[in-house]
């Protein structure tokens, strides 16, 4: 008769009885899932081998549970990388200030905070507002008006991780790969007149504050024109702390539009304590600090 045997995460070859081998074999071939040579039943997921030795046939059942697991994880990886590649194609800028278009990058923002939840990446949304622009544009007129937004797009776009450049020093430094390569390519987008929204990826919330208070101190210095210019922040991060609904495919629209509000809550809390500051969300308080009155942070 033919000969069965389990083969543990260990490796470990452990024979069965012939009661055991009709057991176990009937059962699992019985009501488990096959495909691929996979047999997946309950929660285990088994490799079904035959060898024949001589006329005897012996059969063995691997347990491949956590490689089945892992094989599954990698599929879904690809499918993300491929839905921000082709996403990340279709990106339009704006003509004056050459930031990304709110119509088509909240499709790539939508889908990055999708797939870092799901990998539990951190990152940051930045919500960020030019001080008293209206009067800009009542005093000097539009076109002056415009040569800052112009002049403020720069300087963003020069302190995050937006350009090719800067992705291929990224590859090339450190050996990236294709999916590391987009967790480090930031969004800069007008989300308004004279707001800006960007999305800074795999970051913790540190690390965010030092890059918005360089990037809100050089605004200052700038003076485009002889016009003196300020920016607010409202910074929002999501990390192993933050106290967030689920996020799924399903109400990612919903729950991209939720964690917004909370940057722009702080953007409008810097707004409130005096302008040309830095706030933050905490979504376990539920309140809003500026970040050069608490930098204590863990």
């Amino acid at each position: 008769m033919s000969k069965c045997c389990i083969i543990d995460e260990n490796n470990k070859m452990i024979p069965l009885t012939h009661e055991e081998t009709i057991n176990k074999m009937t059962y699992i071939l019985k009501n488990g899932e096959i495909g691929n040579g996979i047999i997946r039943f309950e929660d285990k997921s088994y490799e079904y081998i035959e060898l024949n030795f001589d006329g005897e046939v012996i059969r063995i059942l691997k347990d491949v549970t956590k490689l089945d697991y892992l094989i599954k994880q990698n599929l879904k990886l690809q499918n993300i990388i491929s839905g921000l590649r082709k996403e990340n194609n279709g990106l339009k800028k704006d003509n004056l200030t050459k930031l990304y278009r709110a119509d088509c990058a909240m499709k790539v923002v939508r889908q990055y905070i999708l797939y870092a939840y799901e990998m539990n990446i951190p990152f940051s949304l930045v919500m960020a507002d030019i001080d008293k622009f209206k009067n800009v544009n009542d005093t000097y007129g539009h076109e002056v008006g415009n040569m800052v937004l112009e002049c403020i797009g720069k300087t963003l776009l020069e302190n995050v991780r937006t350009s090719s450049k800067q992705i291929k020093d990224d590859r090339r430094n450190k050996e990236d790969n294709e999916l590391s390569v987009l967790d480090k390519n930031d969004i800069v987008i007008r989300y308004g007149g004279e707001e800006v929204l960007i999305l800074i990826k795999n970051i913790t919330l540190e690390d965010t504050i030092d890059r918005i208070e360089e990037i809100r101190k050089n605004i200052e210095l700038l003076n485009p024109n002889g016009i003196h210019v300020t920016m607010s922040f409202g910074i929002f991060n999501v990390n192993n702390n933050s106290i967030l609904p689920e996020i799924t495919k399903e109400n990612i629209y919903k729950s991209v539009s939720e964690l917004v509000q909370y940057a722009d809550k702080a953007m409008y809390y810097s707004k409130q304590n005096g302008r040309n500051l830095t706030s933050v969300f905490d979504s376990q308080t539920r309140n809003c600090y500026i970040v050069n009155q608490k930098r204590n942070l863990k």
